[in-house]
């Protein structure tokens, strides 16, 4: 007896059950690499696994050991050739399927990381916090990725013919785990603003975060950038995909990519050389009227400068409201730069909004503000970013309309050719 026809025939039983080398190997305890050397005739399955393998196809020991089934001979792997194609087709549908439910458990993840972030900064207003837990959050989600990657790139690697479906799944595979990483970086990049950027930091002591607006103009630009560079990625990693052998690209998708580059690239080819330029300049001056504009900016020459502690201490102890008697109100204390004690007070003085204190031993002078005065310097501030606002909007919707016309305008020039 051959050793290739128990090799070939034990293929052809394995592919009509929908089984891979690796499966079929934790079936029996082996490691895959003995069944893929069965199949490939180096070597033969030992005696004591030959009823095993049997049992697991439905087979008798005898028509095992004689590599075909009583009385068919070698017309078996002709008559099974048609029920193998479409059991190898559902494997690499539920090889698909499972990689896309385990890519939404990654991206699940990342989201998990950011809501995360987001109330750190926003609810403990501990802004390094919230970056570090974004950080561990996705480098989870990365890991995940890589592994659930490995294992379903493995499950078909086995594959001994080539065929449409096969390329197909490989490339399925290899974009889902691009996009995973994709919306890693594009998370990481939103929360960025947490880690480098220190303008428009509220501090109060021992607590720093990022107020929201800033941190979503700030975070949508490290965003845009993001994608960007994954635009670019991806298109170096499917050309290196093709030049390796991993999968290639039939030529109907070719012909498809050609007419999409011609109806949707380049209308937004001839838009972006003159909407680009405006939107950068747009930015540039966005971002320098927030630094520039603050609500610091709008209290100048506004509230009250005491240049005394004895009167300071008396002004923010007088009692506007009769709602709370003083006892009411916690001590508070007031520090140097040298970590040392200026004074304590109780805040009986409801009228106070926010103190700002000057960079002298004694802190002196002190300046008050009031509610009203902070409340209009914060209202000029965010007026100001509210017509940037505006503008984006304006721009963003005459882009889209030129850029639907355009695209319409070419479909049909396309569709009458």
């Amino acid at each position: 007896m051959e050793r290739k026809s128990i090799g070939s025939f034990i293929a052809v039983l394995r592919k009509a059950n929908g089984l891979t080398q690796r499966e079929l190997a934790d079936k029996l305890g082996i490691s895959d690499k003995a069944v893929s050397r069965w199949e490939r005739d180096e070597t033969a399955p030992d005696l004591s696994l030959i009823p095993a393998i049997a049992e697991i196809f439905g087979v008798t020991s005898d028509e095992l050991l004689r590599g075909e089934r009583a009385g068919e001979k070698s017309a078996f792997p002709e008559k099974q050739a048609e029920k193998t194609e479409k059991q190898i087709k559902a494997l690499l549908k539920k090889v698909r399927t499972k990689f896309f439910t385990k890519s939404l458990i990654c991206i699940l993840i990342s989201l998990v990381g950011l809501f995360s972030a987001m109330i750190c900064n926003c609810a403990f207003y501990k802004k390094d916090l919230g970056f570090i837990v974004a950080l561990i959050f996705l480098a989870t989600s990365l890991v995940l990725g890589i592994i659930f990657t490995y294992l379903s790139y493995a499950s078909i690697d086995d594959a001994e013919q080539e065929s449409r479906e096969l390329a197909a799944t490989r490339r399925y595979i290899i974009k889902k785990a691009f996009l995973i990483i994709c919306f890693n970086v594009c998370v990481l990049a939103f929360c960025l603003p947490l880690a480098i950027f220190d303008l428009q930091l509220v501090i109060d002591i021992h607590n720093v975060f990022i107020r929201t607006e800033y941190w979503i103009f700030y975070g949508t630009l490290c965003v845009l950038f993001a994608l960007l560079l994954c635009f670019f990625a991806n298109i170096i990693v499917d050309r290196v995909a093709q030049e390796k052998g991993i999968y290639s690209t039939d030529e109907s998708i070719l012909q498809a990519r050609k007419k999409n580059f011609r109806v949707f690239a380049r209308p937004a080819l001839s838009l972006g050389k003159i909407f680009v330029p405006v939107i950068l300049v747009t930015i540039i001056a966005h971002i320098i009227c927030l630094s520039t504009f603050t609500v610091e900016f709008f209290l100048k020459d506004k509230g009250t400068q005491w240049h005394s502690i004895e009167s300071f201490v008396e002004y923010m102890e007088t009692t506007t409201t009769d709602e709370y008697p003083a006892y009411a109100y916690n001590t508070r204390y007031l520090y140097n730069n040298y970590g040392e004690l200026v004074c304590s007070y109780k805040p009986c003085n409801q009228s106070v909004y926010d103190i700002k204190t000057s960079n002298t031993p004694d802190n002196l002078p002190i300046i008050t503000y009031s509610h009203e005065e902070y409340w209009d310097a914060r209202d000029l501030a965010v007026g100001i970013n509210a017509c940037f606002v505006i503008a984006y909007i304006i721009e963003g919707v005459t882009l889209v309309t030129l850029y639907t016309v355009k695209t319409v305008k070419a479909y049909r020039k396309e569709k009458e050719e």
